[in-house]
């Protein structure tokens, strides 16, 4: 029986202290509960997550859909998020703030320099992971749906403008083709674009 216990795997106590060592690393290895922060790299469809513990040891590399994503960050316990201020970032950030986590927007200008390796979604997750924890990082607030809707407003109103003063050009140019001036152009045009009178007669000369 002695001869039995030493043989290729060793002494039956050497295997006892294998299997407990086994059973230590395991009970060891860090849970998603452990996670202090996580980065996470947004798009239309998948979403790609980098997460570190207290440590500073990598506990979550995963790629989720979109709805797997809401469900996981659900379920996970508060814990400090950063993402890129992007387009959708702030309803990003306004759903997980609903969860209780804490959501961190960075300027993508200051998360670049912390790429390591060539751009990619796991890339810009760990980019992002590790910019927000240091402590000059500079963050955007997560702007509400009111503040986002005036922005917006603002944007349309600038386009508008825009557009108005590219058709004045192009008209202006159109008329100069046909030897009318600026001046004699707003004699004979009203703001709103109708002819006024003898309007029509002054371009049926021209033509």
């Amino acid at each position: 029986m002695a001869a039995r216990a030493v043989g290729v795997d060793g002494p039956r106590r050497h295997r006892v202290c294998q299997n407990e060592v086994g059973v230590d690393l395991k009970q060891r290895r860090p849970s998603v509960n452990q996670i202090s922060r996580i980065g996470l790299d947004t798009s239309k469809h998948v979403f790609q997550l980098h997460g570190v513990n207290a440590a500073e040891e990598v506990v979550l590399r995963r790629k989720l859909r979109r709805k797997e994503m809401v469900a996981f960050f659900e379920k996970l316990a508060p814990t400090v998020i950063a993402i890129e201020a992007c387009g959708a970032s702030h309803h990003w950030a306004r759903l997980l703030q609903s969860f209780g986590h804490t959501v961190k927007l960075i300027p993508p200008q200051l998360v670049k320099p912390y790429v390591k390796r060539g751009k990619n979604d796991a890339a810009d997750a760990e980019a992002l992971c590790e910019a927000m924890s240091r402590p000059t990082m500079r963050f955007v607030p997560v702007k509400s749906p009111e503040q986002q809707a005036a922005l917006m407003l603002v944007s349309v109103r600038d386009r508008l403008i825009r557009n108005r003063t590219q058709l004045a050009n192009a008209i202006r140019g159109h008329a100069a083709e046909l030897g009318i001036s600026r001046q004699t152009l707003y004699r004979h045009v009203s703001p709103d674009g109708a002819l006024r009178e003898h309007g029509s007669k002054l371009l049926g000369r021209r033509m």
